[in-house]
């Protein structure tokens, strides 16, 4: 096995928070932290190293793919929830890139959902897309799946690419909601938006949980003021506020469930004496 290197950010530009620089290798290392590098650097974003890599198929035991197993990764993002999308190394044209697009790459990717960015968002691609004109319903569990060329009429500031979400709970079925590792604050938290974070996690229920309920968290709120109607596929969907006077105590919870699992503790939302409902007709008047 081996591999040929590759350098000014060959793969699509990348943040510029760096970790090495002016890597020196012997070839031998079994780690590329053994090799001598620098800490600190003077690189900008189009200046990422990174490789090819070639399997010897006269000494390897390892199995290659099936023909129908396809690599999926994001580039030039600012975590591993984002980026430009490459299919095989290739990226995608984003001609007609739309959410249900993005829904299918997030969820090969192991997320719950995610929304389109367009016109190589994350920066510069290379010419050699994969794919053009991709029509995904959503429902596909792999982007191959779905409707798309393979010719294009792309140039490299149309690539194609995702911010996906990642929800978890500190605890497995409950605990505080965290949507890409920040907490979401509980003013106005109820419980249709608990229904929607606990069905976006495979649920079929859930009661919500406020106060940090299940421990203080982090003040870097992702979302406030989230108001669900309980029908929407994910928490972004809801009406929210991306700011915030939210301090670490007050987390929004859930404790998810299946129907099997629990039949009480529900109770039934009242417009007429309802903390959500009022502060929406004493803000806007006569609404209802």
């Amino acid at each position: 096995a081996g591999g040929v290197g590759v350098s000014g950010s060959y793969f699509g530009n990348t943040g510029s928070g760096f970790v090495m620089d002016d890597v020196v290798c012997t070839g031998s290392e079994a780690s590329i932290m053994e090799c001598w590098h620098q800490t600190t650097h003077n690189c900008a974003a189009r200046e990422a190293a990174g490789v090819i890599c070639e399997e010897d198929a006269a000494t390897t035991t390892t199995p290659r793919p099936a023909a129908d197993d396809h690599k999926v990764t994001l580039v030039g993002g600012s975590s591993v929830t984002e980026g430009n999308v490459y299919i095989d190394g290739r990226p995608v044209c984003d001609d007609f890139w739309s959410q249900n697009d993005a829904i299918v790459i997030c969820k090969m990717l192991g997320f719950v959902g995610g929304t389109p960015t367009v016109q190589s968002h994350f920066g510069t691609v290379r010419t050699n897309f994969g794919m053009d004109n991709v029509l995904c319903d959503g429902t596909e569990s792999t982007i191959l799946d779905c409707p798309h060329d393979t010719s294009h009429n792309c140039g490299q500031n149309e690539g194609a690419g995702v911010k996906c979400t990642q929800v978890w709970l500190m605890g497995g079925h409950e605990g505080n909601v965290f949507i890409n590792s920040q907490p979401v604050c509980d003013d106005f938290w109820d419980q249709s938006d608990a229904l929607v974070v606990c069905r976006m996690l495979g649920y079929s229920g859930g009661i919500p949980k406020s106060g940090s309920h299940f421990g203080t968290v982090s003040t870097n709120y992702a979302m406030d003021d989230v108001f669900c109607t309980g029908s929407e596929v994910s928490l972004l969907d809801c009406p929210h506020s991306t700011s915030h006077n939210c301090e670490a105590n007050e987390g929004a919870g859930v404790i998810c469930f299946n129907d099997a699992e629990i039949t009480t503790g529900l109770d039934e939302v009242n417009i007429t004496n309802n903390e959500r409902f009022q502060w929406i007709f004493d803000d806007w008047g006569n609404k209802f």
